[in-house]
C-alpha cells in the first residue's frame, strides 16, 4: 500500500484547523447574542433600559476578545498539558494564568468600553470600568479560562485517540493486504509445480499433447501475471483463467475428464477473489476424478439476491468414503484447523478459506458436503459486489 501524498495531508490538516476556528467564532457569536439578550432584559427590568444594539455591541466585544485570546489559550493548554507526568506543575501554571489572562481580558474590555463611552457620552473612565469589571466579571472570566483549557485538553485527547485508532486500522489493513498477497503468491508455485508434473507425464507418452498443454500453461501464467496486483476479478475474468487451467487437465486425462463451467448472466460483472476457482477445481480433480481415473467436475456460479454462490461438484468417492474430508467447514475460521481441509497437505482449500476470511471476515460461508450417491460438493457464498471503475482491468 502506498501512503497519501504529503500535499494532501497538509491540505487536510489545514482545512481541519480552518473548521476549528470557524466553529470557535460561530460559537462566540451565538454566545454573544445570548448574552446580549440577557443583558437587554436585565437592564430593562432594573429600570436602566439599553438599546439592543448597545447590548449586542457590549456582549460581542466581551466574547470576541476571548476569540482573539484563543491562540494563546491553545498554546497554554498544549504547552502545559494537565494529563502529562508534570500534572502538578501544569496545574500551578494554569492557576496563575487563570488569574492573569482574565485580568488582561477585563483590562482590554475596560479600556475599549471607556473609550466608547468617552466618544459617545463624554463620560468614560478607565479606572471605573476596570474596577467594575474586576468586581463583577472576574469570576466569570476565570471560569471561561478553565472551561477553554479543559475543552482544548479534551479535544486534543479525542484527536489523539482517533489518530491512534486510524493508525491501528491502517496497520491492520496493511497486514491483511500483506497476508492476502502472501496467500495469493503461495498458490502460484503450488499450481505451477502440479502443472509441470502433469506436463512431464505427457511429454513421455504424448509429445503433441504436452506441447498443447505448455501453450495453455503459458497463456494461463501470462494472465495471472497481469492480474498480479488485484485482489478480486470479475466472474468473467476468473472463468477465463479457469478455462485455461481446465484445458491443461483435460489434455492430461484425455476423454476421461469432463468439466462443465456455467455462470448465469447476472453474475458476469460480480467480483470473485482472484484465483479462487482453480484450487477448488484442482481439489475436485485430485480427490475425486483422479482416484477413479476419470470423472466429471461441474462449476456453477449463480446469484441469490445479495449473495454470489459458487458450487464445485465432482462424482468421485465422496466425503462419506473419505474421512479426512468428512467435515463441514463453518463460516468462522477460528472454529477449525487448516489440516482437515486438505488431506494431501497442500494449500488448496486451506488457502481458500484463509483468503475468504481476510476478504469477507463475517459475510462468507464455505461448506464441504457429500453428494448422493457419490461425489463431493464445495459451496461458497459471498457478498454480491459489482465491478467498479477502480476494479476494471484495462487491456494494454
Amino acid at each position: 500500500m502506498t501512503a497519501a501524498p504529503d500535499h494532501r495531508v497538509k491540505s487536510s490538516n489545514g482545512s481541519s484547523r480552518l473548521r476549528v476556528w470557524i466553529t470557535i467564532w460561530v460559537l462566540l457569536a451565538l454566545v454573544s447574542v445570548a448574552s446580549a439578550t440577557r443583558m437587554y432584559f436585565v437592564y430593562g427590568n432594573a429600570g436602566r433600559p439599553i438599546s439592543g444594539i448597545d447590548a449586542l455591541g457590549s456582549a460581542a466585544m466581551d466574547w470576541f476578545l476571548w476569540g482573539l485570546l484563543s491562540p494563546f489559550l491553545f498554546w497554554a493548554a498544549r504547552r502545559f498539558p494537565l494529563v502529562s507526568g508534570e500534572r502538578i506543575r501544569s496545574a500551578a501554571i494554569h492557576f496563575a494564568l487563570g488569574l492573569v489572562i482574565p485580568a488582561v481580558q477585563i483590562a482590554v474590555y475596560a479600556g475599549a468600553s471607556a473609550w466608547i463611552r468617552e466618544a459617545r457620552f463624554a463620560s468614560g473612565s478607565f479606572p471605573d470600568e476596570l474596577r467594575s469589571g474586576l468586581l463583577l466579571r472576574l469570576q466569570t472570566c476565570i471560569a471561561v479560562y478553565w472551561a477553554a483549557i479543559l475543552g482544548i485538553a479534551f479535544w486534543d485527547s479525542e484527536q489523539r485517540r482517533r489518530a491512534t485508532q486510524l493508525h491501528r486500522a491502517r496497520l491492520d489493513q496493511e497486514l491483511s493486504e500483506a497476508r492476502l498477497r502472501a496467500l495469493q503468491s503461495q498458490l502460484r508455485p503450488h499450481f505451477l509445480f502440479n502443472a509441470l508434473n502433469t506436463i512431464l507425464d505427457a511429454v513421455r507418452r504424448a509429445p503433441d499433447e504436452a506441447e498443447r498443454m505448455i501453450v495453455s500453461l503459458g497463456d494461463l501464467l501470462r494472465q495471472t501475471l497481469r492480474h498480479d496486483e488485484r485482489r478480486e476479478l470479475s466472474v468473467t475474468e476468473e472463468l477465463a483463467l479457469l478455462s485455461r487451467y481446465v484445458a491443461i487437465e483435460e489434455a492430461r486425462f484425455g476423454g476421461r475428464l469432463s468439466v462443465q463451467i456455467r455462470a448465469t448472466p447476472e453474475t458476469h460483472c460480480l467480483l470473485l477473489p482472484c484465483f479462487l476457482l482453480q484450487p477448488l477445481v484442482e481439489n475436485a480433480i485430485r480427490h475425486g476424478v483422479k482416484k477413479r481415473n476419470g470423472g466429471q467436475v461441474s462449476v456453477d456460479v449463480t446469484r441469490d439476491t445479495d449473495q454470489l454462490c459458487v458450487r464445485v461438484r465432482d462424482n468421485g468417492p465422496g466425503v462419506s468414503k473419505n474421512p479426512d474430508l468428512n467435515r463441514k467447514q463453518p463460516p468462522d475460521p477460528r472454529l477449525s484447523k487448516d489440516a482437515h481441509l486438505d488431506p494431501a497437505g497442500g494449500t488448496g482449500l486451506a488457502n481458500t478459506r484463509q483468503r475468504l476470511s481476510l476478504l469477507y471476515p463475517s459475510s462468507h460461508q464455505l461448506e464441504i458436503l457429500a453428494r448422493e450417491p457419490t461425489g463431493t460438493e464445495i459451496r461458497i457464498r459471498l457478498p454480491a459486489r459489482s465491478i467498479t471503475a477502480n476494479d476494471r482491468w484495462v487491456h494494454e
